[in-house]
């Protein structure tokens, strides 16, 4: 790949701008990654990862809550 610099200048000759050659392939990639509001949606979950969230769902509908973050920092010894 070619990284060769560019560099943009102001109207005083002062540059301002730094410039690399990347490959259009890569560039559409990454303006496609970036105007999407999440780069994971639509890959597949793995299943175990799947099925723990949707139990996490029940729980919280359930009324069923994690540890308050004072109980988990005093476990962890930061409180």
């Amino acid at each position: 790949m070619n990284t060769k610099a560019r560099y943009i200048v102001n109207a005083d000759g002062k540059p301002v701008e730094v410039t690399r050659s990347v490959p259009i392939a890569a560039y559409r990639r990454l303006i496609a990654t970036i105007g999407q509001r999440d780069p994971d949606a639509g890959r597949p979950l793995k299943k175990s990862f799947a099925a723990e969230l949707l139990r996490q769902e029940k729980d919280y509908a359930a009324g069923k809550r994690g540890k308050p973050w004072t109980q988990v920092k005093r476990e962890l010894g930061l409180a």
